[in-house]
């Protein structure tokens, strides 16, 4: 009689004998005619394995109902993908629309009319089609599209008639954002995308000035250390997009040189050449915003 040895006894192996096929777990032994032998010729082997996660009399469970506990990975179930899948065109869309923007803004420090009603277009497209299919209710997302866009035409009105030095594009980015993406899960994405957006522009605005100012400390000048510190900063020879600190949008246009100037008729930005006045920075908020509203979904998506 023979045995397997314990080295051999561990997994799942196929046989086959002088009887019939047969597969065994254990003890690698075949039992014919009252004897026990060898097997005649192995022809499978794999290591004992344990049954996969949610596999139980040969169904498989649904990831996102495993009795076992979280699917492992949530976001390649099909309920998940179903309610990502909308989300994710416009929020592409939206991207899509706004990258030009963002680029010409970087540039120009303006955005073209042109672009701003392509945004409108692309962003309402989802409204139009869910009216006329029937499929558009009234829901948190609707609030939010709502503040969304006052809060956007609040910016445009404060630029032109407050006298404030705000970018009309700003709201304008600001509306068309509320339409496209709204609401997910639980969050207001266009609002945290502009509240992130604004929050790190004046973020980088104040590490910009102070970086400048102390400088001048630095080489000898004297800076009065108060709000100015981190709002202005002494003009660098070559630096663009400068504004002087008492500087009022209003109606911004511009000329056929391609400059911006105010309702005043005054060039909004300082020349280029000039150097050692105060001055305010700008920075372009198109990409800043599309950075905040890009985030927020992702982490509305991935949440």
């Amino acid at each position: 009689m023979a045995v397997a040895t314990p080295a051999r006894a561990a997994g799942i192996i196929t046989v086959h004998g002088p009887g019939k096929r047969r597969t065994i777990t254990g003890s690698i032994i075949l039992r014919r005619g009252g004897a026990l032998r060898r097997p005649d010729r192995i022809v499978h082997t794999e290591p004992p394995r344990a049954p996969p996660r949610g596999r139980t009399a040969g169904l498989v469970s649904s990831p996102t109902t495993d009795a076992e506990g979280p699917a492992a990975f949530p976001l390649l179930s099909g309920a998940a993908l179903a309610r990502m899948d909308d989300m994710l065109v416009r929020g592409v869309a939206l991207a899509a629309v706004l990258a030009p923007m963002a680029v010409a803004d970087v540039r120009h420090r303006s955005v073209h009319l042109k672009m701003l009603y392509a945004g409108y277009m692309v962003a309402a497209a989802p409204l139009v089609y869910g009216a006329l299919d029937g499929s558009l209710a009234a829901g948190p997302g609707t609030l939010a599209m709502i503040l969304g866009c006052a809060a956007g035409g609040g910016m445009i009105l404060a630029g032109r008639l407050g006298g404030v030095l705000l970018g009309e594009a700003d709201g304008h980015i600001l509306a068309i954002s509320s339409l496209a993406v709204p609401w997910h899960g639980d969050l207001p994405v266009a609002l945290y995308g502009m509240a992130v957006g604004c929050a790190a522009a004046a973020v980088r605005l104040a590490a910009a000035n102070i970086a400048y100012n102390i400088s001048d400390m630095l080489s000898g000048r004297a800076i009065p250390f108060d709000a100015g510190f981190f709002l202005s900063h002494r003009k660098r020879r070559g630096e663009r997009f400068t504004v002087s600190p008492d500087a009022a949008a209003g109606t911004l246009g511009v000329d056929g040189r391609g400059e911006i100037r105010t309702g005043a008729n005054r060039r909004l930005f300082e020349p280029t050449c000039s150097e050692g006045q105060t001055v305010r920075g700008t920075v372009p908020m198109v990409p800043y915003i599309l950075a905040g509203v890009c985030a927020a979904l992702a982490y509305s998506l991935l949440s």
